[in-house]
């Protein structure tokens, strides 16, 4: 747009297109004010200019000059703060009523002109603005009374009396600040009314986006299940049937081929040192010769495949002529178009597949969002093979929190037990070159002691060795039995006695016998010396628990 073009009103500055309508009408009014008195106020300036210096009031002449310049800069820059290129307009009236004053001691004129700013202002600036304007023509008029009545000043004012400055002061008030306040108050209903507006517009703005995403989402959503359906049925099959990895994924590869009418499909998988990607299946005669060659390709590097891998992101090549990311295999010359999709399980990448067409412009986004649903589905059974492995891995989680349960029953016999050892002598003492063999007592792979043996030569023979082995395991066995034992009698006394506890409780006729019988059932206990039961009065309880608490023992 022409800067010329950019002076009118109807173009508006982009900065204060966010600034609201409101804002937007003001600026265009003043831009419409600031334009009229550049073009329109020149021959004026230039009279007033000749007026002034005629007279030796250049200073005058110098300040219209100097006024007029900076309308003329206020006009062209439009970017400025509007509240601030709005001063220049709404002192003008200001200025001209006081240099009329000063001159012709006109009164009515200065009420005039102050009048005209203060409406100018309730259409140019906000509420603050408006009665900064008023206070400041007030506050203008009485200086101008106080300085003339004090002899500060001189005014052919044709002998204005306190009287009559009051009754102008008061005609200021009645119709410039009432007209002015009159405008504020259709300003700001039309303010509201452009603020409304604008709400409504934002409103149907976000409705309508709204709208349009929600549109498109269930667009996508139809062709994402249309291509679902278009392969899940014979993939699942081929997952069900076949459950060795090789297979399938040769399965897979030449069922992608056939039904989409492909040139080569290929599918990679990660090496364990994750530096490579290598080729477990490919369709037709090059597939072939490159497993037996074991084709592979680097991740991360010049290829698709790698870039795919690294990235975790499908890779398209709508023209491979003009793909600087692929590797150029001499065993497929027709290609065209190629497709790199990744395999990925639970965010982990398995690999990826390749899927070449020997024409361009081969894939469209049904066919990817089809292919990769293949992929996340071979992903899933490539995921399934590895379950075994897990399974093992929790069969020995298994064995390991028998061995802590062990380990933990174990001590606490031993800690029970004052006889944790025994030795048994066979004819004789040892001699000095005897030799000490210490076979490990095992249960569930935890070890809960050791049988130490001294020979009189230097190592055992195969059956002896045997022999004690096969003792040791019968003798965990036997240890473990007798622990098992033990709790069982003691679970079976614990009941007995309760049993036996409640039918002297339920024969007992009094309070007397009650307690008494409690008494001696509890001095039975290995670890109770003494035992007496003491009853007392509701509101004792609490100082009598009290004192338990504080002497740590009962009375």
């Amino acid at each position: 747009m022409d800067t010329y073009d950019k002076l009118f009103p109807d173009y508006t500055p982009p900065a204060l297109l966010k600034k609201g309508g409101m804002t937007v009408l003001r600026e265009r009014i003043l831009q419409s004010i600031l334009l009229m008195l550049s073009t329109s106020g020149i021959l004026f300036v230039l009279y007033l200019y000749q007026t002034f210096t005629s007279r030796g009031l250049n200073n005058l002449g110098i300040a219209v000059v100097v006024y007029y310049l900076l309308l003329v800069i206020f006009t062209f820059n439009r970017s400025w703060n509007p509240s601030f290129r709005a001063l220049l307009v709404i002192l003008l009236p200001y200025i001209i009523g006081i240099i009329f004053f000063m001159q012709y001691g006109a009164i009515s004129e200065l009420r005039f002109f102050f009048a005209v700013s203060t409406i100018l202002s309730a259409v140019l600036m906000d509420t603050g603005g408006f009665i900064g304007v008023i206070a400041l023509n007030l506050i203008t008029m009485t200086g101008i009374n106080f300085a003339q009545e004090n002899g500060l000043i001189f005014v052919n004012s044709f002998g204005y009396t306190n009287l009559n400055w009051g009754f102008n002061f008061l005609l200021y008030l009645l119709f410039g600040v009432g007209a002015g306040g009159a405008m504020r108050i259709l300003v700001g209903n039309v303010e509201q009314n452009l603020r409304e507006k604008e709400r409504l517009a934002q409103d149907l703005e976000n409705q309508q986006s709204v709208l349009e995403k929600t549109i498109r989402e269930r667009t996508e959503d139809v062709q994402r299940r249309v291509s679902q359906l278009r392969t899940a049925a014979e993939i699942s099959r081929a997952i069900s049937r076949i459950t060795n990895p090789d297979t399938l994924l040769q399965q897979v590869a030449d069922l992608i081929q056939q039904r989409f009418g492909l040139y080569y499909v290929g599918i990679f998988m990660i090496e364990p040192s994750h530096r490579y990607a290598v080729l477990q299946a490919g369709t037709g005669e090059a597939g072939r010769i490159m497993m037996e060659q074991k084709h592979r390709l680097l991740i991360g590097g010049t290829s698709m495949i790698g870039w795919c891998i690294n990235n975790r992101q499908p890779r398209i090549a709508l023209d491979t002529g003009r793909e600087a990311v692929r590797f150029n295999n001499p065993l497929l010359p027709n290609t065209r178009s190629e497709l790199a999709l990744p395999i990925l399980s639970r965010e982990e990448v398995l690999g990826a597949m390749t899927i070449q067409s020997d024409q361009p412009n081969a894939f469209d986004q049904n066919d990817i969002i089809v292919l990769q649903g293949i992929a996340d589905s071979l992903a899933i059974a490539i995921e399934n093979s590895r379950l075994f492995e897990e399974m093992n891995r929790s069969l020995e989680e298994i064995r390991t929190l028998n061995r802590s349960l062990v380990q933990e029953t174990w001590s606490r016999v031993l800690q029970e037990e004052e006889i944790t050892s025994s030795e048994y002598a066979i004819g004789g003492t040892s001699g000095e070159g005897a030799q000490k063999v210490n076979i490990p007592i095992t249960l569930r792979d935890q070890t809960l002691g050791y049988l130490e043996v001294e020979l009189d030569k230097n190592e055992l023979s195969e059956e002896e060795a045997t022999l004690l082995e096969a003792i040791t395991t019968q003798t965990a066995l036997a240890l473990e039995n007798a622990r098992l034992v033990r709790e069982s009698e003691r679970r079976v006394y614990q009941e007995r006695k309760l049993n036996e506890m409640t039918a002297q409780f339920v024969r007992a006729v009094d309070v007397e016998s009650i307690l008494r019988t409690a008494v001696e059932q509890l001095a039975q206990l290995p670890s109770i010396a003494e035992v007496s039961v003491q009853l007392v009065p509701p509101e004792s309880a609490l100082e009598a628990s009290g004192a338990y608490r504080n002497n740590g023992q009962e009375e």
